[in-house]
């Protein structure tokens, strides 16, 4: 049984030639074909190479910092949830039971979970819920809190979570203290009672993944083969992950950030009358500013920031050099930072609306202005940053203009942005 005795903040992815046995790495090599996959240094050179003949991949020691498939996936069963741990950490699957502190969880992949109720932030059954509903979804102020599918409607319910059971979620609320069937669990969250504990690093190179049905993992590499990646995860004899479930895998080293998993400082955000009193558009992390996928011109990508022109969005590097997080490592120190890469687009979702969109986009940097992109129309193919020197700034800004009388369908993304660490 859990009691709630304190609720705090809820805690809310060169030397190829002997890996490839073929050319090194060129910095001008096109996009992978269907079913490859690309191989990417931190200076951005490329290589592809087919499953098969992928070999023996060492990561660090062959220069390599990201992996990623390219190619048509198989559809698979929808999954039917996912939870998200307080470490950042998702797994996109189904609920197979539970037992007081304990939810059993079956993943994606195959493996099932046995997860703690202390390393659990949220679980959410998108299946179950609406657009709208979905995005209504916010954690209580204070406590846990279970959306309950009532009839026709969706309705929150506040308290405390007990225990997990087969049945469902043993939640002590506003209705009593009653168990809430799984059947009608639309999604809950989790309110962290102390500050998780450093997770135990898995055996192996650290890796940082990112899935294409949505799950996020920190695992251990072990050895590639033709079918995929080995992994070690704690609790798990063994993960494998097959290449066409693969998004990315980033070297989990402290070598680099995703700028999306820093808090911008400062946000202005799209307004639909071009004032603080009209419907705004809020930025969304590693989503549309819709939240759908981020998805431009039928790439997927799993990192970005969604935002609705016209958009400001600003960083503070003083801030940013303080936070010892590389690639997602709560426990590595980072470089300092010197480098800014990555991809914009509108985003694809644009294709079922009238307009389609049209906007500008631009990097500043200690007010500067740095890149221009010209105009962007949705429908197009991602549009590649250059790489942007960021060594001794201050502050990093990232703007999105309307670039037409209209400003319909301006979904703009900013698109896999990565804070390279130098010297």
């Amino acid at each position: 049984m859990r009691t709630l005795a304190a609720t705090s903040a809820l805690a809310a992815l060169t030397g190829l030639l002997g890996l490839l046995g073929a050319r090194p790495i060129g910095a001008n090599q096109e996009q992978a074909e269907a079913g490859r996959l690309v191989l990417e240094t931190l200076a951005g050179k490329l290589e592809t190479q087919s499953p098969q003949a992928l070999g023996s991949l060492r990561f660090a020691a062959d220069g390599v910092a990201f992996l990623r498939y390219e190619g048509a996936r198989s559809a698979g069963q929808p999954p039917e949830a996912q939870v998200a741990l307080l470490d950042g950490q998702r797994w996109t699957g189904a609920v197979v039971g539970g037992a007081g502190d304990e939810l059993r969880w079956k993943s994606s992949l195959g493996p099932q979970l046995a997860l703690s109720i202390d390393q659990i932030a949220s679980l959410e059954f998108r299946d179950r819920l609406g657009a709208l509903d979905r995005a209504a979804l916010v954690p209580a102020p204070e406590g846990d809190r279970l959306y309950w599918l009532h009839g026709e409607a969706v309705e929150r319910i506040d308290g405390t979570l007990e225990a997990f059971s087969d049945q469902g979620v043993l939640l002590d609320g506003v209705l009593g203290r009653r168990t809430f069937p799984w059947a009608e669990v639309g999604a809950l969250f989790v309110a962290a009672l102390e500050s998780p504990a450093a997770p135990k690093p898995p055996a192996g190179t650290p890796l940082l993944l990112d899935l294409a049905d949505g799950s996020r993992l920190r695992a251990g590499f072990q050895t590639a083969t033709a079918d995929g990646l080995q992994l070690s995860y704690p609790g798990l004899e063994r993960l494998q992950v097959p290449y066409e479930a693969l998004l990315e895998a980033a070297l989990d080293d402290g070598s680099f950030r995703y700028l999306s998993a820093l808090a911008p400082a400062r946000a202005q955000e799209g307004s639909l009358f071009g004032d603080e009193f009209g419907l705004g558009w809020p930025h969304r992390v590693d989503r549309s500013v819709v939240g759908t996928e981020l998805l431009v011109g039928g790439r997927a990508f799993a990192r970005g920031l969604g935002v609705h022109a016209p958009s400001r969005l600003e960083w503070k590097f003083d801030a940013l050099q303080a936070r010892a997080q590389g690639a997602g490592a709560a426990s590595r120190p980072a470089a300092a930072v010197h480098e800014l890469c990555g991809w914009v687009g509108i985003d694809d979702s644009v294709r079922t609306t009238t307009a389609r969109g049209c906007v500008k986009f631009q990097v500043f940097v200690d007010g500067a202005l740095r890149w221009d992109s010209g105009l962007v129309r949705g429908g197009e193919k991602a549009l590649a940053l250059p790489r942007i020197d960021l060594r001794g700034a201050k502050e990093l800004a990232l703007v999105v203009d309307v670039a037409e009388d209209s400003f319909v369908a301006d979904r703009a993304n900013w698109l896999r942005l990565i804070l390279v660490g130098g010297p």
